[in-house]
């Protein structure tokens, strides 16, 4: 991809919604934190200006019908300056309030809500959910204070996943748009689950989130409901970092190994 003098930039996350790809990263030079590609994720731009050079970790598009929005956070960065919001397409940017100062990790949208959760913060403010006539609030309840790396929705559902915390407190469900959270009944390793993502074929759909660390064999778990958990085999024990589906697969990345791809059609195996 051609980026300009933006290629060193720390690229954390990228999104796509209303023809556009929309990239942030959590460091870099000073104007160089956002960029957008209208074509094809080949060309990139800069976004004409956005409001603050935060650590920016992760982006989404969502909302209301009609009124779909792009939404970046940040981990750090001064007061006030840790979420913003794209109406155009990710070229101007605004900040948004909220309700905590919290390492704010990822951001996911569905039912027209979006929900993000955070690695750290005070007791009670890692998760917070949008809508559109309350803004961003605090979830009413979760079960724990883990170190939130990933949240996705699906099937109705909003399920986060950490990468650290107490044995059996790394994954948690909401089922009334990410106000009150719920544990998994049960899941395989408390190794450090980076990512988890929603999709399948249809019919078949899953939850499958991956891990960073474990031991062999630990490293990808499934899940029909996000409450039960199984490990499934894959072919290489890398650092994955990140998963998503599309196009009639899942793609998982990583940031170790020779081989750092791999591609499911079930996520089965």
């Amino acid at each position: 991809a051609d980026t300009g003098n933006l290629a060193f930039s720390a690229w954390e996350s990228v999104a796509y919604g209303d023809g556009n790809f929309v990239a942030v990263a959590s460091s870099g030079g000073v104007g160089e934190l956002v960029m957008r590609s209208t074509t094809d994720g080949v060309i990139w731009v800069p976004a004409t200006n956005y409001p603050a050079d935060s650590a920016w970790s992760s982006v989404a598009y969502g909302g209301p019908a009609g009124s779909q929005l792009f939404v970046a956070v940040a981990r750090s960065g001064n007061a006030i300056e840790l979420v913003m919001e794209s109406t155009n397409g990710g070229d101007t940017w605004t900040l948004v309030s909220y309700p905590a100062e919290s390492g704010w990790e990822s951001i996911t949208s569905g039912d027209g809500k979006f929900v993000a959760v955070a690695s750290s913060g005070a007791a009670g403010q890692r998760v917070m959910v949008w809508t559109q006539s309350n803004g961003w609030q605090l979830a009413s309840s979760y079960p724990f204070e883990s170190a939130w790396q990933s949240v996705t929705y699906g099937d109705g559902k909003f399920v986060a996943v950490a990468n650290s915390g107490s044995s059996g407190e790394r994954v948690m469900v909401s089922t009334d748009g990410g106000d009150n959270w719920t544990a998994a009944t049960s899941y395989p390793a408390d190794v450090d689950w980076r990512s988890v993502t929603y999709g399948g074929p249809a019919g078949q759909e899953l939850f499958v989130a991956v891990a960073s660390t474990g031991a062999a064999g630990e490293r990808v778990m499934v899940s029909e409901d996000g409450l039960i958990w199984e490990s499934v085999t894959y072919p290489a024990n890398n650092d994955w970092t990140g998963v998503a589906w599309g196009e009639g697969l899942f793609a998982a990345v990583s940031s170790t190994g020779i081989n750092r791809v791999m591609t499911s059609y079930t996520g089965l195996s």
